[in-house]
């Protein structure tokens, strides 16, 4: 609909959303894999905790911040992108 009522928005539209199709396989996978690496990690908790030195205590609290932050960022990216593409789309 949006074609035919303003043909260039509309094929920006489509281009946009023809982006975003094209990346999403890979920006999913790459987050499912931190989300488990995270998980993975979590996991581990109780076994570092009680038979842990602290220096792997550490490390292990240190890669799990690390992980967290990697979510973090990515998620963010992810939602710049869109505003990026909405503010082209609507700007």
């Amino acid at each position: 609909m949006l074609l035919g009522l303003e043909f260039w928005v509309g094929v920006l539209a489509v281009g946009i959303l023809a982006l975003f199709l094209w990346l999403l396989p890979r920006f999913a996978a790459i987050s499912e894999n931190l989300y488990f690496r995270l998980n993975n990690c979590l996991e581990r908790d109780n076994h570092f905790i009680q038979k842990g030195n602290e220096r792997q205590l550490y490390q292990h609290y240190g890669l799990v911040a690390r992980l967290r932050v990697l979510i973090s960022n990515r998620e963010a990216s992810g939602y710049l992108c869109i505003g990026v593409a909405m503010s082209i789309l609507f700007g």
